[in-house]
């Protein structure tokens, strides 16, 4: 974590904070080395439907992450949350609510 935000922005944080991310940091090395393999699963086989979302300030891997996979699932959309950074369930927590309200009900339109 600090390497991606840089010592600048981690000597800001908090104590309490630095010592959460540390504590995770193996399971975040393990996410980034999942990123070397195969995918894990195959979008296009996907059945279901998939609301795939990201910030208008994220990054723009984020960003393109979200717009691929919502083309590449059969029952796939996008979704952007404007203002938004990468942690946009923390900043924007309204919106986040509603992709999620968004989400079930494309799951069960019932």
């Amino acid at each position: 974590m600090r390497r991606a935000i840089g010592d600048h922005f981690w000597s800001r944080l908090p104590a309490r904070t630095r010592a959460d991310r540390r504590a995770e940091g193996g399971a975040l090395r393990a996410d980034i080395a999942s990123l070397q393999g195969a995918a894990p699963y195959d979008a296009a086989a996907l059945r279901v439907p998939v609301l795939a979302a990201a910030g208008s300030e994220t990054t723009w891997w984020h960003q393109r992450a979200t717009r691929e996979l919502a083309r590449a699932a059969p029952l796939g959309e996008h979704a952007v949350v404007t203002g938004a950074e990468h942690g946009a369930h923390l900043t924007h927590p309204t919106a986040t609510a509603h992709l999620v309200r968004r989400a079930l009900e494309r799951a069960d339109p019932a």
